[in-house]
C-alpha cells in the first residue's frame, strides 16, 4: 500500500505539472467548540468558543469534516457568532454539475436550502454536486455543500453534506477573502444644519 500511495502522489503531481494546476490556497484554522447551536424556524446560527483571543476573524469560514456549514459575523474578546448556511439570510454563490453552473443558494431555515438564481438556459439534475463558487468574496471556490436532492415545479433544493444535529467541534478558516469586511474609507456622513 505504501509503494502504491508514494505512486499516486508522484502520479498527482506530475498531472498537476502538465495541467499548471494551482491548488486552492490554504487558509489559517483554529478548531473551536460549538457553545450553542440555535435551530428555530427563525434563526440558524452558532456561538463558538473562540473570538480575537485566538484569532478568529469575522468572515472566517465554518467547516466540519462533511462540508461548508457557515461563516463568522460577529466576534469578541472569547467568542463569536457565525450564520450557517441553511438560514434565512445566508446567500451563497455555488457551482453546481460537471458543468459548473454558476447559482444562488438561499438558506430558508431548513436542512434543504433552495436555489433561487439560476440561468434560464442551465439545466440541472438530482444528485449534481454543489460546492461554493468562490463569487462574492465571502467563500473560496471548490468547497463541498451538498447535492441536488429535488427539482420539481421550478424549485430546486440541496440536501446539504454537513448533517450534524449536535456538533461539538468546527473548524473556522481564514482565507484571507475580504466580502464581509467594511471597507477601509467609511462613508463620510455630512450633517445638515
Amino acid at each position: 500500500w505504501q509503494k502504491m500511495a508514494l505512486k499516486l502522489a508522484v502520479d498527482q503531481k506530475e498531472l498537476a505539472r502538465l495541467l499548471n494546476y494551482k491548488p486552492v490556497a490554504q487558509g489559517r484554522e483554529y478548531v473551536v467548540r460549538v457553545l450553542a447551536d440555535y435551530n428555530s424556524p427563525f434563526s440558524q446560527s452558532l456561538i463558538i468558543n473562540g473570538g480575537e483571543n485566538i484569532g478568529v476573524k469575522k468572515g472566517d469560514v465554518l467547516v466540519t469534516n462533511d462540508g461548508l456549514l457557515g461563516h463568522v459575523i460577529e466576534v469578541g474578546t472569547a467568542t463569536a457568532r457565525a450564520l450557517k448556511v441553511t438560514d434565512f439570510y445566508s446567500r451563497l454563490p455555488v457551482s453546481i454539475g460537471t458543468k459548473k453552473i454558476v447559482a444562488l443558494m438561499s438558506g430558508d431555515n431548513t436542512h434543504y436550502p433552495k436555489i433561487t438564481a439560476l440561468p434560464e438556459e442551465a439545466v440541472v439534475s438530482v444528485g449534481d454536486y454543489v460546492m461554493t463558487a468562490g463569487d462574492a468574496g465571502v467563500y473560496p471556490s471548490g468547497i463541498p455543500v451538498g447535492r441536488i436532492a429535488s427539482v420539481k415545479d421550478g424549485e430546486i433544493s440541496v440536501d446539504l453534506f454537513e448533517q450534524s444535529e449536535h456538533l461539538e467541534f468546527v473548524r473556522a478558516v481564514d482565507f484571507g477573502l475580504k466580502g464581509l469586511l467594511p471597507s477601509e474609507k467609511p462613508c463620510a456622513v455630512s450633517e445638515g444644519k
